[in-house]
């Protein structure tokens, strides 16, 4: 019809051939859909192929200065093909679902399966902080903790680490399930060293760890951290890398290294999101931040593991909280919003659950509390709670009470009134939980900082 609306030469000899392409059979026409859809899904190899032969023919050209230089030029290319290959495979993933008998059936038995796995969440040890995560993080979700320069944001993700291996139990679903589960922190912020001092600090002693010997420090850690690791325990690897050294796709590479020694990441832990690099390249840092975070999510969706992040509030959040606290307010957190996401509204869009950090003083006892405000949840609650203020333990600045083994929650509503706490303001909406129904777990800890290698060296 096309071509005889469209007169022309080309066209009419077209429509004196159409007896010759009838011809074909069914089975080539088969072939032929094929083939296009496979050109037209990963054409892009042509492209790449001419790339990398260039690269590699500047070695026998003598067109280099250095073979650092070649090779960061050919890891660039290499990186952005696989975040092609990636794209594809994603596509393929998210549409192999169908009505289809056996397809149905499978996907239907696998999400009823994942959704009764109360193992599936990766609780903290904060009850109150469990609830509002409903129930604690799930594998195929990308969080993101936002604070203030120097509000806590690091210590979170840290405590994050250290709940995932005290207070689970966690059987790998990937690989072996004989293999050891590893929660992965990655740190652009701060070294390997000075995270080790802060996780000292957070749950072994608020004194300066150089009082001690290694002797000390590494008996301490191990007895009273409970950073060992024994069969079945969760490890903890940590790795530094410098401001946007990497990208989203060397995340795939690290984990993979890891995985090659019977190990299974079940979490990873990033410190922070504008310092990595997006496979999708950009010299924008908004559009950075969002195709890092759209990248993160898919990593999440991939491996069926929970990423969890941070960001720093903008300008305006951090002023906010200086004009509430000049001003003689209090519960300094709830005027904390959506529009404080610094540079990129992108992030809020891309997170499956977003939470703003605060560290205050409650005037009446001048004790320090954590404010957690929820400000974006993709999926369903378990409760109304959206805020709470949660105690550090006596005297010190970074360690927090757990209080998930303890009858009641510890957190407190409101530091400016005597409300009650979070336990009994949000037992009507749901069943409050003993010690008991909750989630019994050895209170080991693990170790390449992995605790086994660093913990066991000078």
């Amino acid at each position: 019809s096309f071509c005889q609306k469209e007169n022309n030469e080309e066209n009419a000899e077209i429509i004196a051939r159409i007896d010759e392409y009838t011809k074909i059979t069914y089975d080539e026409i088969m072939y032929i859909n094929k083939a296009i859809i496979d050109r037209l899904k990963y054409a892009f190899i042509v492209f790449y192929k001419d790339i990398i032969y260039d690269k590699f023919l500047r070695i026998d050209q003598g067109d280099y200065q250095s073979f650092e230089e070649v090779t960061v030029s050919i890891k660039e290319t290499i990186s952005y093909l696989m975040n092609d290959i990636r794209k594809v495979e994603n596509v393929a993933s998210l549409t192999t679902f169908s009505l289809d008998d056996g397809v149905f059936e499978a996907f239907i038995e696998e999400t009823v399966k994942n959704a009764s796995d109360s193992n599936m969440a990766l609780m903290t040890g904060i009850r109150a902080l469990n609830d509002i995560l409903s129930p604690g993080y799930l594998p195929g979700r990308l969080y993101l903790w936002l604070g203030i320069t120097g509000g806590f944001k690091s210590a979170m993700l840290l405590h994050s680490c250290r709940w995932i291996k005290l207070f689970n139990q966690v059987t790998p679903r990937r690989k072996d399930p004989g293999c050891t589960p590893v929660v992965l922190y990655i740190t652009t912020e701060n070294s390997v060293e000075e995270s080790i001092v802060r996780l000292f600090n957070l749950s072994v002693s608020q004194e300066d760890i150089k009082n001690f010997s290694a002797e000390e420090v590494i008996d301490m850690m191990r007895e009273k951290g409970g950073y060992t690791l024994k069969n079945g325990e969760t490890n903890i690897i940590m790795k530094y890398y410098g401001n946007l050294e990497i990208d989203t796709n060397d995340l795939y590479t690290i984990i993979d290294e890891i995985e090659e020694d019977n190990n299974e990441v079940i979490a990873l832990v990033f410190d922070y999101i504008k310092r990595i690099r997006s496979a999708e390249p950009t010299n924008d840092e908004i559009m950075r931040l969002k195709y890092a975070s759209n990248e993160m999510k898919d990593l999440a969706i991939r491996l069926k593991i929970p990423v969890i992040t941070a960001q720093q509030i903008n300008r305006a959040g951090n002023m906010t909280i200086d004009s509430a606290l000049e001003s003689g307010k209090e519960d300094l957190g709830r005027f904390l919003g959506r529009g404080n996401i610094a540079q990129a509204w992108d992030l809020l869009e891309n997170s499956d659950w977003v939470g703003v950090l605060n560290v205050e003083r409650e005037r009446s006892t001048d004790k320090r509390y954590l404010t957690i405000k929820e400000l974006k949840k993709r999926y369903k609650s378990h409760t109304e709670i959206t805020y709470i203020n949660h105690p550090f333990v006596e005297g010190s600045t970074i360690m927090l009470v757990d209080d998930v083994n303890l009858d009641k929650s510890v957190s407190k509503l409101s530091l400016a009134s005597d409300l009650v706490g979070v336990s009994e303001a949000d037992q009507s909406s749901r069943g409050s939980k003993t010690a008991k129904e909750r989630k019994k777990v050895d209170s080991s800890f693990s170790s390449e900082f992995s605790l086994e290698n660093i913990m066991g060296s000078e």
